[in-house]
């Protein structure tokens, strides 16, 4: 399923509700409307947030430039083709 927010530089990290998101800007926007997290926080920020190892519904998978997350084994991330445009969720297995 791909969105019809674009992805956007710094979209949803410097601006709660914003006209594109990055990927950090996903995971916290998910985050934070899932009532999970409060505010938002760049890729680099991830890396020390929550548990270690995989999560029964929610895993994070971040490095110092890029986050994503699954969520009920679907993927939302921002990368990958340039044709995709914005965050999507993704059956890793399909």
């Amino acid at each position: 399923m791909t969105s019809t927010i674009p992805y956007k530089f710094g979209g949803g990290y410097a601006q709660l509700n914003d006209r594109g998101y990055d990927c950090s800007g996903s995971v916290s926007y998910v985050l934070r409307e899932a009532g999970i997290m409060a505010d938002q926080m760049s890729s680099k920020g991830f890396l020390n947030y929550g548990k270690s190892g995989k999560g029964d519904w929610i895993t994070i998978w971040a490095q110092n430039s890029h986050v994503y997350m699954t969520i009920g084994g679907l993927h939302l991330d921002t990368s990958g083709s340039p044709k995709s445009g914005g965050p999507r969720l993704e059956n890793p297995a399909a």
